[in-house]
Protein backbone atom coordinates (compact mmCIF):
# COMPACT_ATOMS: atom_id res chain seq x y z
CA UNK A 1 0.00 0.00 0.00
CA UNK A 2 2.78 2.49 0.99
CA UNK A 3 4.73 1.32 -2.36
CA UNK A 4 1.57 1.92 -4.35
CA UNK A 5 0.74 5.14 -2.74
CA UNK A 6 4.31 6.72 -3.30
CA UNK A 7 3.81 5.65 -6.59
CA UNK A 8 0.56 8.20 -7.25
CA UNK A 9 2.32 11.18 -5.19
CA UNK A 10 5.54 10.92 -7.46
CA UNK A 11 3.88 10.44 -10.74
CA UNK A 12 4.62 7.16 -11.77
CA UNK A 13 3.49 3.80 -13.05
CA UNK A 14 6.39 1.62 -12.18
CA UNK A 15 7.88 0.58 -8.30
CA UNK A 16 11.26 0.91 -10.05
CA UNK A 17 10.32 4.49 -11.34
CA UNK A 18 9.00 5.40 -8.20
CA UNK A 19 12.58 4.21 -6.24
CA UNK A 20 14.52 6.08 -8.77
CA UNK A 21 12.66 9.43 -8.52
CA UNK A 22 12.54 9.05 -4.70
CA UNK A 23 16.65 8.80 -4.45
CA UNK A 24 17.02 11.77 -7.22
CA UNK A 25 14.94 13.37 -4.65
CA UNK A 26 16.78 12.37 -1.50
CA UNK A 27 19.62 13.46 -2.94
CA UNK A 28 18.71 17.05 -4.82
CA UNK A 29 17.76 17.62 -1.39
CA UNK A 30 20.98 16.66 0.57
CA UNK A 31 22.57 18.80 -1.80
CA UNK A 32 20.44 21.06 -0.84
CA UNK A 33 21.01 20.86 2.22
CA UNK A 34 25.27 21.44 2.12
CA UNK A 35 24.51 24.36 0.25
CA UNK A 36 22.88 25.86 2.84
CA UNK A 37 24.93 25.04 5.63
CA UNK A 38 28.07 26.39 3.74
CA UNK A 39 25.99 29.69 3.46
CA UNK A 40 25.23 29.50 6.81
CA UNK A 41 28.53 28.66 7.69
CA UNK A 42 29.59 31.84 5.43
CA UNK A 43 26.62 34.12 7.14
CA UNK A 44 28.36 33.44 10.58
CA UNK A 45 31.35 34.32 9.48
CA UNK A 46 30.57 37.79 7.80
CA UNK A 47 28.24 38.34 10.88
CA UNK A 48 32.04 37.65 13.53
CA UNK A 49 33.65 39.91 11.14
CA UNK A 50 31.15 42.75 11.44
CA UNK A 51 31.10 42.09 15.33
CA UNK A 52 34.65 42.70 15.24
CA UNK A 53 34.45 45.93 12.74
CA UNK A 54 31.92 47.14 15.26
CA UNK A 55 33.97 46.46 18.53
CA UNK A 56 36.68 48.51 17.18
CA UNK A 57 34.78 51.34 16.04
CA UNK A 58 33.79 51.87 19.50
CA UNK A 59 36.99 51.18 20.84
CA UNK A 60 37.96 53.80 18.51
CA UNK A 61 35.13 56.24 19.30
CA UNK A 62 35.70 55.94 23.39
CA UNK A 63 39.27 56.69 22.80
CA UNK A 64 38.83 59.88 20.49
CA UNK A 65 35.96 61.20 23.27
CA UNK A 66 38.57 60.83 26.16
CA UNK A 67 40.88 62.96 24.13
CA UNK A 68 39.05 65.82 24.19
Amino acid sequence: MIIKDAQEYLGVSTVSKAFLTAIGMVKEQNEMILKLQRELTQERQRSLCMSAGIADFEASMARLFTLK
